[in-house]
């Protein structure tokens, strides 16, 4: 999925405001009694915006979608009374693109019908709410609209993410893909560490050495992708002061503990004339192998970097 970019405003009084910054939607989340504090920066004045919005109970985890022409109006009717199929509601998002009718994207009352139908699909597909929707039929769109329609429907299913509407989803991984530098470093931040990058593969999170190796493929009969360990990062290993990063397929993070309980004397004291250890990562099975003779190492209950993606 694209990365569109986020931004969100400070919150004002309970509404949020928020926009993706390389996309067009724009997004406001506040709890039912917020729409009373909409106002000229929002989708209020004397015009009327279109838009499609999702109404939630935050306790039940149910919700229900819609689209309309005229924003304030429609909530101002749901603040009322509810939607026949969820009379109780207690938080409403709205999505449009800040225009209002004789502007935005959003007029097309086909466009709505498709982005309604498939943030319905998102939601319920997502694993964190159910809504009361029937699922619609798929509307009918023109040539002109259809790229529009299905541009917008990417970016809602990344807002939805973003606000965990739904649950980020897995990305699809091939076995011989590497994580290049930024992408690995944009992961690693996204998971809470603080990263330096201070060699070519060697990286200070948290005020630990990661040891970053994708693996070259084998010059042997041995499977899987081939990686030497030298003196320093042995040593480190051994003494228990960094981890094996794997950056291919998934990812892997191995803390230097479990390399010195699986290896033993071989991962140290370095033996004459075998100054590197070379380790096998067999991304099929998940398993990291060192001898024929030796067990195979279990990577799937370490730290996997893209189990799900955000």
């Amino acid at each position: 999925m694209a990365t569109y970019g986020w931004e969100e405003d400070p919150p004002d009084g309970v509404i949020i405001r928020a926009r993706t910054k390389l996309g067009q939607l724009r997004v406001w989340h506040f709890p039912k009694d917020g729409i009373g504090q909409v106002n000229g920066l929002d989708f209020a004045g004397p015009l009327s915006h279109p838009g499609i919005y999702f109404l939630y109970s935050s306790k039940k985890k149910l919700g229900y979608v819609g689209e309309t022409s005229d924003l304030k109006k429609r909530l101002r009717t749901h603040y009322k009374a509810g939607p026949v199929k969820l009379r109780i509601w207690d938080h409403v998002v709205v999505f449009n693109d800040g225009r209002s009718f004789s502007q935005s994207i959003f007029t097309n009352a086909t466009l709505r019908a498709f982005l309604e139908k498939s943030m319905i699909k998102h939601i319920l597909e997502g694993g964190e709410f159910s809504v009361v929707n029937a699922v619609k039929e798929k509307p009918q769109i023109s040539v002109s609209i259809k790229v529009i329609s299905e541009n917008l429907n990417l970016e809602l299913l990344y807002v939805l993410e973003k606000m965990r509407i739904v649950k980020p989803r897995t990305e699809p991984v091939t076995l011989e893909e590497r994580i290049l530098h930024p992408r690995l470093k944009e992961i690693l931040e996204r998971k809470g560490y603080n990263i330096e990058r201070v060699a070519r593969d060697q990286w200070i999170v948290n005020g630990e050495v990661f040891f970053e190796r994708a693996g070259t493929t084998p010059r042997t009969s041995e499977r899987g992708w081939h990686i030497t360990l030298r003196v320093k990062p042995r040593d480190a290993l051994w003494r228990e002061k960094g981890s094996l990063l794997v950056s291919r397929g998934r990812g892997y993070l191995i803390p230097g503990k479990e390399l010195k309980k699986w290896l033993g004397d071989e991962l140290w004291p370095i033996k004459p004339g075998k100054e590197a250890i070379d380790v096998y990562v067999d991304l099929r099975t998940e398993t990291l192998l060192y001898k024929v003779d030796f067990p195979e190492l279990s990577l799937g209950h370490f730290g996997l970097l893209r189990t799900e993606e955000a």
